[in-house]
């Protein structure tokens, strides 16, 4: 439950893997970059599981196209609260993918993607696009 702050963290090589993984902690994410980059079957930015109900302020989450799928975020069994942060899934990738509890997203520009429920919810106040057109929650 610390804070990680004024970071970047770049995954550039390997099969499923994960630039930053949060597992049954709430930390504060603020002021960071989150890239995975490689070409492997699965790219993940950043990835909460078992009731980490990470705050991410200010963060640049980036997942690369993928052979299999790639996330911005990816939340299992829990609560992410995202906060004026830009959340990056080209290729088809999913922005944040939320499988059970509920994950937020604020005043955050969303590049590329679409949002997956898959158990859990997603709620959205505020979002935009590259254009700076609105973008709503499914």
């Amino acid at each position: 439950d610390a804070e990680m702050r004024f970071l970047t963290v770049r995954n550039t090589g390997r099969n499923c893997s994960t630039a930053i993984q949060n597992e049954g902690a709430s930390p504060l994410l603020t002021h960071l970059t989150a890239a995975n980059t490689g070409a492997g079957q699965h790219n993940y930015a950043v990835v909460n599981l078992n009731n980490s109900n990470t705050t991410m302020t200010d963060v640049t989450a980036t997942a690369s196209p993928a052979i299999v799928a790639n996330e911005a975020v990816e939340s299992r069994d829990s609560n992410p609260t995202i906060v004026q942060s830009k959340l990056i899934a080209p290729g088809g990738g999913a922005l944040i993918q939320n499988m059970g509890g509920t994950g937020k997203v604020a005043l955050t520009q969303l590049v590329g993607g679409f949002f997956v429920a898959n158990g859990g919810s997603v709620q959205c106040f505020n979002n935009y696009n590259e254009n700076m057109a609105a973008v709503t929650c499914p």
